[in-house]
């Protein structure tokens, strides 16, 4: 008989343990949700702070579309419709003052040493005003 008590106190400790291990897993569970369901609420209220904003500032910014200011422009930089007597400056990336050809870097052709052995206040003329690049 004596076996027999003991065997059933094993089983109720083991019994426990693992009723114990059960109660943590389902109370880590539970805490790793509230922390999941609390991240993606700050995230949904950060949204909604943003949307909040965004719609706020749609009245002006129908305001502003239907401004004659944003007509005008609009019909400048799309359509190409410019006011009577408005003079047009168009700037293009090609100068025909600039002489197109191959461009070689100064470093090519000058070494260190030359440039080192004149004198400071030539050195910062030739930095600021002298020829970078030169064409071949």
């Amino acid at each position: 008989m004596p076996e027999q008590k003991s065997f059933t106190f094993r089983l109720v400790i083991i019994l426990g343990f693992f009723y114990v291990f059960y109660m943590f897993f389902v109370l880590a569970t539970s805490v790793y949700q509230h922390y999941q369901f609390g991240s993606e609420m700050s995230s949904i209220e950060q949204e909604v702070g943003q949307l909040r904003e965004s719609d706020r500032k749609k009245p002006q910014d129908i305001a502003y579309y239907n401004s004659p200011q944003f007509k005008t422009l609009y019909a400048k930089e799309s359509l190409g419709k410019y006011e009577p007597g408005e003079k047009i400056l168009a700037l293009t990336t090609t100068s025909p003052w600039v002489q197109q050809g191959e461009a070689t870097l100064m470093t090519d052709t000058l070494s260190s040493s030359s440039v080192l052995n004149q004198s400071n206040p030539v050195q910062w003329r030739e930095y600021f005003f002298g020829q970078t690049l030169s064409l071949r």
